[in-house]
């Protein structure tokens, strides 16, 4: 389970997640306010729809693909929350095609 090291003194802000609202702090990624809150499909992959998480947390492994804000393939790891931002796991099947298995 993924949580915070020290206190956080950043603001807090509202994201969904699939719809659900969850708080989340300023200056936090995606995965990592994701993962905090105990999230564990970020997407599936498009041949066999198996689940996916973050694995290296720094933009390599691109596991942590996500759909924001109505864009496909935004990296979790890399991309910083923001008040009111829509997050959804991401789900392609084969015929729609994606750049990452």
């Amino acid at each position: 389970m993924f949580k915070l090291v020290r206190p956080n003194t950043n603001q807090s802000v509202t994201i969904y997640f699939n719809g659900a609202p969850l708080t989340a702090f300023e200056n936090e990624t995606v995965a990592a306010a994701l993962l905090r809150q105990g999230k564990k499909e970020f997407r599936t992959t498009p041949v066999k729809q198996q689940k996916r998480l973050p694995f290296c947390m720094m933009g390599t492994c691109y596991d942590c693909l996500l759909t924001i804000d109505d864009l496909q393939d935004v990296q979790g790891c890399a991309t910083y929350v923001r008040d009111g931002m829509q997050i959804k796991t991401q789900h392609i099947n084969e015929k729609q095609g994606s750049d990452h298995e």
